[in-house]
């Protein structure tokens, strides 16, 4: 029979995953050219089983070019992992129209690949944060904090790669750390083969499959971790190198090494490697805090994920200096925080580290599980701190995602001048991206640039028009939600989830 406390940890993450998926499927934001870019490649293998993405190109400028041919410039990662989702909708929708079903099949593609992504990944941050040795309220505050408190929460309801990527690199590194004391051959595989579609999903995520190697490898049985590790790998980079050769010629080239736009190349091809240069520390402010694409002004949680390192790395602790020891799992913060700093130094040097029109630093985003990893214990010594931070961050990125999480390239202040006053006016889902419907008639450039709103939320779909009460549904779910989840941990059990064993 199950002890209680791992059985109410087992229900705590999945009440979280319940209540992100449930959160992340209320909002659809409609298309724009990183989303359509991908989808195209959704749409070209389903329906054309072709990679070329030829018949839909008009409704994106992210797309490469070869010879006659366009094909989305994206990672493919993303886009194989919807193709079942896609073929399921298709199956079910051929009688609406073309945009109808277009909007309905983005839609749920988005849901069904980053929201479940996006909200297993938050289930999997509460199982590691009591693995770390946090309360179970600590690790609820982890997880939700992560899940509706940072970025994370309106990138899970666009079909961007950056949240699959995200989950994938944590669940291999989540692998990784299970088979620590006991090595297992098939949580080995798995780990290299989650950190090789982490890499295919985006492809910055190079170097943190390097670092998942070298964690994995730092412990007993070393070769045989490299070995099996390494096939997991190899079974899943082999197919990329398929696609680049199919499309772009070479297993080593890129969709990026052959943009369509003479603009855009010139760009990533004329600074460094693909757009990399040296870290700038200008850049590197405006990340962290400035009010353009800082991370922790919009999300303050995230300060207590900083001194959540300080503390399990033994920098900072309440101790007398003579009963301080090393946290046990500090092998595991000293990776997750390599994750962090290279992601950091790497914006830090890329020519769009601005990311587009998007809200805060999306290129950031695969790094943000690792970040808040040790945010449990902090919330465990300052409740009262971390719940006022935590609720201040869920706000604020609720108003961006319910207006829109796509404000404008060159917006100094997105939050403050454009997404705030929308949202008390009521003007939410206010995205207005161009449609996924492509046309090949260069007519209907103008059209298909500037289009139709497409945007939406449960609550309108059930009635509601673009203001304030259509959120009303998701609040109370919420409102529910944290009572039971505050009812379910009066008694907090005090005991940490235990790692799992081998089979």
């Amino acid at each position: 029979m199950m002890d209680p406390v791992r059985r109410l940890d087992r229900r705590l993450a999945f009440v979280v995953f319940a209540l992100l998926f449930a959160s992340y499927a209320y909002f659809y934001q409609g298309g724009g050219w990183n989303e359509n870019s991908r989808m195209d490649l959704v749409r070209a293998l389903v329906e054309d089983h072709s990679l070329a993405i030829d018949r839909f190109h008009m409704n994106t400028g992210d797309k490469a070019k070869l010879g006659e041919h366009y094909y989305s410039d994206k990672a493919p990662g993303l886009s194989l992992l919807a193709v079942p989702a896609y073929a399921l909708v298709r199956l079910f929708g051929a009688r609406l129209g073309e945009h109808s079903f277009v909007v309905l099949a983005s839609y749920v593609v988005t849901t069904l690949t980053v929201g479940l992504a996006t909200a297993l990944l938050g289930a999997l941050l509460y199982r590691a944060s009591r693995r770390l040795g946090a309360t179970p309220r600590g690790a609820l505050l982890a997880a939700l904090g992560y899940g509706l408190g940072t970025t994370a929460f309106p990138f899970a309801t666009l079909f961007f790669g950056h949240q699959m990527a995200a989950f994938l690199a944590f669940a291999a590194f989540s692998l990784a750390w299970s088979c620590r004391d006991r090595h297992s051959d098939p949580r080995s595989f798995a780990a290299g083969a989650l950190a090789g579609l982490a890499l295919v999903t985006e492809f910055p995520l190079a170097p943190v499959v390097g670092i998942l190697f070298w964690y994995h490898a730092d412990a007993r049985h070393r070769a045989r971790r490299l070995v099996t590790f390494a096939a997991g790998l190899a079974l899943v980079l082999l197919p990329l190198a398929l696609y680049s050769t199919a499309a772009f010629g070479s297993p080593w080239r890129t969709g990026y090494s052959v943009l369509a736009d003479a603009g855009s190349r010139h760009e990533m091809l004329g600074r460094g490697t693909f757009g990399l240069g040296l870290p700038s520390l200008g850049v590197f402010v405006e990340l962290m805090i400035g009010r353009y694409r800082g991370l922790f002004p919009y999300s303050p949680l995230l300060f207590l994920a900083l001194a959540g390192f300080a503390f399990g790395l033994g920098l900072l602790s309440t101790a007398p200096p003579e009963e301080r020891r090393p946290h046990p799992q500090r092998r595991e913060l000293w990776a997750a925080l390599a994750v962090v700093v290279y992601f950091v130094l790497f914006v830090s040097s890329y020519t769009w580290w601005h990311g587009g029109a998007s809200f805060g630093a999306r290129h950031l985003l695969p790094m943000l599980p690792f970040l808040c990893l040790p945010l449990g214990l902090v919330a465990d010594l300052r409740p009262r701190l971390a719940l006022g931070l935590g609720i201040v961050s869920v706000i604020v990125m609720t108003m961006v995602t319910a207006v829109q999480p796509k404000p404008g390239e060159w917006v100094n202040d997105p939050f403050f001048s454009k997404i705030a006053p929308a949202f008390f006016r009521g003007e939410l889902a206010a995205g207005k991206s161009c449609p996924l419907v492509g046309n090949t008639d260069e007519r209907h450039v103008p059209l298909l640039r500037n289009a139709t709103n497409d945007a939406f939320n449960l609550g309108m779909v059930l009635g509601g028009r673009h203001r304030l009460p259509t959120l009303l549904p998701l609040l109370a779910l919420w409102v529910s939600v944290v009572f039971e989840l505050r009812r379910a941990t009066a008694r907090p059990a005090t005991e940490p989830e235990p790692a799992p064993k081998s089979g």
